[in-house]
């Protein structure tokens, strides 16, 4: 089959379509970074502003890092999907997912002091597990309610993006329009630049640098790579 000819209308559904993924994306960064405050209760109460300068930027980045994967999925299908429904739907499932994921591992670190792991799920599923570890229907149905409520209000927000962006299009130009939203993530990088360096300065320095490369275990899959 011939590719189909993008023409001006398809390829300004286009342009609006992925910045209207960038735009949610940013959102999902945001909503993750709200869940994610409760890992930072466990920065060591102190004078020393050292680790809470770690400990700031790292949540940002933690989350900026997991979403990455997705958002840029989902960035490079957007010009391409044949239906804005499908691309809307397949986000919020994605999205919704994301997000009881990051909720329920802040609840296990709450109570194991670690993060969503083989044992977790070991622990849910292995036979005799409810012995040691009941979980109700209730429990159940809040995780699906989760699921399902978060994935409606992502796809209406896509939705909703999609439509404001071709509306401003007309108003103020595709430049003025996602200038705001490069300028966000122009943002994420010094971030997650920042946060690495802190810690890879503080890895450098062994025991002194201690209180700091500790803290990375407070936030999930922190790449915590040997220098």
């Amino acid at each position: 089959a011939s590719t189909p000819t993008l023409t001006p209308a398809t390829r300004e559904v286009a342009r609006t379509r992925r910045l209207a993924v960038l735009q949610l994306w940013l959102l999902n960064i945001a909503f993750g970074v709200f869940l994610g405050v409760r890992y930072l209760h466990y920065v060591p109460d102190g004078e020393e502003i050292g680790p809470w300068v770690f400990a700031l930027p790292a949540l940002l980045s933690s989350v900026f890092t997991l979403t990455l994967l997705p958002g840029l999925l989902f960035t490079l299908w957007a010009p391409f999907a044949r239906s804005e429904r499908r691309l809307a739907w397949m986000q919020a499932t994605a999205w919704a997912f994301f997000h009881v994921w990051l909720y329920v591992d802040t609840r296990i670190y709450t109570v194991f002091k670690y993060h969503f792991n083989g044992q977790v799920v070991n622990l849910i599923f292995a036979k005799g597990a409810e012995d040691a570890l009941y979980l109700g229907w209730s429990v159940y149905l809040s995780v699906a309610m989760g699921l399902a409520g978060t994935a409606i209000v992502e796809a209406w927000l896509f939705r909703r993006l999609a439509s404001w962006n071709r509306r401003a299009e007309h108003l103020i130009g595709m430049a003025a329009l996602a200038r705001p939203t490069l300028a966000c993530f122009a943002v994420l990088v010094p971030a997650v630049v920042l946060e690495k360096s802190i810690y890879a300065s503080a890895y450098l320095d062994g025991d002194a640098g201690r209180s700091i490369t500790t803290l990375s275990r407070l936030f999930p899959l922190y790449p915590r790579v040997p220098l």
